[in-house]
Parts: structure tokens; sequence; C-alpha cells
């Protein structure tokens, strides 16, 4: 889940939720965990378990650092997303004067979940900005709208 968080007048973050970070460490602590037991065995043994091992030892160090940091400037007038773990992995900046509007879509590949949908216009399709329950998303997309002065298409079947 994603918390809005308003810095100043011009600039606001995403954050996510403190126990979303506790769960995906704890996780990522077990799989290390694993990856250096495995480790201990690596003298002798054959290509195929050190290339599964090093696998391992990748995913682990991305779950123990990596960290997704959304910035809203609107000084800049971007929406920027960096994605990063020990080095930058991705970074994604969203003209704040191109979106036209938000929306709270059903997500049809989750069950009970639901998308905050950026809306641009007619020649770039709709970005699936944000994941979460209904609840979440709707509030997420209200403040979104608000801060960007944007407007929120409301959710024709919930």
């Amino acid at each position: 889940m994603q918390l809005f968080k308003r810095l100043s007048d011009t600039r606001a973050v995403l954050t996510n939720k403190r126990t979303d970070s506790i769960g995906r460490r704890i996780f990522a602590i077990i799989v290390t965990a694993m990856v250096c037991i495995a480790g201990l065995g690596l003298k002798g043994a054959e290509i195929g378990f050190v290339l599964n091992w090093a696998c391992g030892a990748l995913f682990s160090w991305h779950l123990l650092f990596c960290q997704r940091k959304v910035e809203i400037d609107l000084g800049s007038t971007f929406i920027t997303t960096t994605i990063s773990s020990v080095y930058p992995i991705a970074k994604q900046k969203i003209s704040i004067d191109s979106i036209k509007a938000f929306r709270v879509d059903k997500d049809i590949g989750r069950k009970n979940g639901y998308k905050l949908v950026i809306i641009f216009d007619e020649t770039k399709a709709p970005y699936g900005f944000s994941f979460g329950s209904l609840s979440s998303m709707s509030l997420l997309a209200s403040q979104l709208s608000a801060f960007c002065n944007k407007p929120l298409i409301e959710m024709s079947v919930p």
C-alpha cells in the first residue's frame, strides 16, 4: 500500500507502509540465510548448483536493498518513480501536464484487486500506476487528484 505524504505545497512523496517493508525484509533475511548456508557447500559443487546459488544470492541481495521511491514535484511538473537496489535499476518520469485525469479500475488480474490508472490524451494508453484494495486506491487517487489539480474520474462499477 502506498501512503501519500505531502512535503510542501509543491512536493509530495509516496511511501510504502512500514509493515510492507518489514515483511519484505524478514523474507529477504530468510532467503539470504538459506543462500549463505547453501554457499557453505559450494566447494566441489557442480556448475548447475553454483549457478542456482548465484541466482539466489542475487535475488536475496535485491530483496534486502530494493526500494521504490515516487516523488511528485509540481515545480518541475513531473512524477518521478525510481527503483534502486545498491545501484539504480529504473527511473520513470511522467509529465504532470500530460495527465488528463486519475481513475480507479478493477484489476482483472487480481481477485479483489484494484488499480490506480493515470489517463493521458487519446494518443497514449492509460497507465496502471499503483495496485491495491479499493479503499487504498480510492484514497490515493483522490489525494493525487487534489495535489496535482487533475480530475478524478469515478469508477462506474465497483
